[in-house]
């Protein structure tokens, strides 16, 4: 991995990262140039990991007549995200075994999702996939 030139996402060349807990693999990452690819093989470890996020994430002091503008919730998160991914031409594409099912940055192709996101930069490749990770 080289330095980031802009101070942003860091420049990578490629590679893999394996995630496991005991002998079992719960996550696979592979990298290229311009794509990140991840598989979910564990939903437990990828729910646990949701969960302990509230746990992660300062708290912020909240009174009624303050109203930063907030980029803590999730869909702020995405967004973020997103949209950083696309202004840098790379794609993280996300998998359930080996299924693809969300796809963010700049070759996402959102059909109807970007009227909730408000971002072209997330598309859910497939609800069922999504739903099944989910339950």
């Amino acid at each position: 991995m080289q330095e980031s030139q802009d101070g942003g996402f860091p420049n990578f060349e490629s590679g893999k990262v394996v995630v496991l807990t005991g002998d079992v693999q719960v996550l696979r990452v592979d990298l290229s140039s311009q794509h990140i690819d991840v598989d979910v093989e564990d939903k437990a470890f990828i729910k646990r990991i949701i969960a302990m996020r509230s746990n992660l994430l300062p708290k912020q002091p909240t009174t009624e007549t303050q109203n930063p503008p907030s980029i803590s919730g999730p869909l702020s998160i995405v967004r973020f995200v997103a949209e950083a991914l696309c202004s840098r031409g790379i794609t993280i594409t996300v998998f359930y075994k080996g299924h693809r099912f969300a796809t963010i940055g700049a070759e996402a192709k959102p059909t109807l999702l970007h009227h909730i996101t408000k971002t072209r930069g997330v598309a859910l490749n497939s609800l069922y996939t999504a739903i099944k990770l989910m339950i």
